[in-house]
């Protein structure tokens, strides 16, 4: 395809142009620590912090700055191995102290998070984009409580940004939260009988039964809220990469909760 008629940066895609803005950023940050006059109050505050009688070369304390940034960027479960702690991690107490050092850290950090964030941001795009095309106008539409809008808040900007197992999970969050508000105890108890009524009361399973019994949702929605439970289930108790129909949880707690409130099944599929 022809592209001539693209001007300037938009010649290149979105993620390039954000990556070597943040390059030149963490460029010309570089620059302002060996120029700049100010920094060198950064590296006295530091002697003093650590009570140093050997002054620092400005150097040596911004390549500090940038071990602790890595050791904190590391410290994330399978980020990386961040290995045992060294001499400049003894105690990060002296560093928190020190106001400027943890600031020039944040930085370090900052940018290493940017740079993960562009590489996410075009699938981020394709999945809201493909929510939007119904799933997102139905929950607008939806007259639920707060509780209920926060959690499917989560669940779409969770999906969004591929964080699929607590997607999952907040799914059966938000079925439950509204199954219970609309189900009281003396009608699980007309259903299911008293030998449910222990002191953590009836569970999500029996909801959705109840629900089923009473014309809330259908035989097919109850089975499909039925395998968002089961699944979100398995996320959290038995292996948090089972996410593989994430999408489909999210869609479909988009009709369940859309037949619990207006009483319609917007999208009635065999399974």
């Amino acid at each position: 395809m022809d592209e001539e008629w693209k001007e300037s940066s938009y010649q290149q895609t979105f993620e390039d142009c954000l990556l070597k803005a943040i390059e030149q950023w963490k460029s010309d940050r570089c620059a302002s620590w060996a120029n700049a006059i100010g920094t060198n109050e950064i590296v006295e505050k530091f002697e003093h912090l650590f009570e140093i009688i050997q002054p620092f070369e400005k150097q040596e304390i911004f390549k500090k700055i940038e071990q602790f940034a890595q050791r904190v960027r590391e410290s994330r479960p399978g980020v990386g191995d961040s290995g045992p702690l060294t001499e400049l991690q003894i105690d990060l107490d002296y560093y928190y102290g020190c106001r400027d050092f943890i600031q020039y850290a944040k930085e370090s950090v900052q940018t290493y998070l940017a740079g993960e964030l562009t590489a996410k941001l075009r699938e981020a795009a394709s999945r809201l984009v493909d929510l939007a095309e119904w799933e997102i106008q139905v929950i607008e539409d939806l007259k639920l409580s707060k509780s209920a809008k926060g959690f499917l808040q989560l669940v779409t900007d969770s999906y969004v940004w591929g964080f699929y197992a607590p997607c999952i999970i907040i799914c059966r969050s938000v079925i439950e939260e509204v199954l219970r508000s609309k189900i009281d105890y003396d009608t699980c108890e007309k259903h299911l009988g008293s030998r449910h009524a222990q002191q953590q009361g009836f569970s999500l399973a029996d909801y959705i039964e109840v629900a089923r019994h009473e014309g809330f949702i259908n035989e097919e929605l109850a089975k499909r809220a039925h395998a968002i439970r089961e699944r979100a289930n398995k996320v959290l108790h038995s292996d948090p990469r089972l996410t593989e129909k994430t999408k489909e949880s999210v869609s479909q707690t988009v009709r369940i909760l859309c037949m619990l409130e207006t009483g319609k099944d917007l999208f009635h599929i065999e399974l």
